[in-house]
């Protein structure tokens, strides 16, 4: 329900978006072949790896590819993955505009 508001949002602004439920499914997506030229996703997700597990995994497979991450939980302002190269944080909540300027600022680094 979180994500469905920001991926129509982001659809109406000319980004084709690919939406996954879980870090596996984004990760089979990545494997796919498909163009995908950012990530986006919360740090608490369902599955047994989290957004942080993610982005690691993104860094690690997939190193010039811009994670930006998201959550609302105190303590989670400023996580690790911020210090990833083309990496990024949105704390939540956030409003549509921040997050479109954000993708776009990681997209042209």
């Amino acid at each position: 329900m979180v994500r469905m508001p920001i991926s129509e949002y982001l659809r109406g602004r000319g980004y084709a978006v690919l939406e996954a439920g879980t870090a596996a499914e984004a990760i089979a997506a990545l494997e796919s072949g498909a163009d995908i030229s950012i990530v986006f996703s919360d740090i608490r997700m369902p599955g047994k790896m989290d957004g942080l597990g993610l982005a690691e995994w993104c860094h690690a497979n997939r190193p010039v590819l811009p994670v930006l991450l998201t959550s609302g939980f105190s303590g989670l302002r400023n996580p690790g993955v911020t210090s990833l190269p083309g990496s990024g944080f949105v704390e939540k909540p956030y409003s549509q505009t921040q997050v479109e300027r954000r993708i776009a600022a990681l997209l042209q680094d």
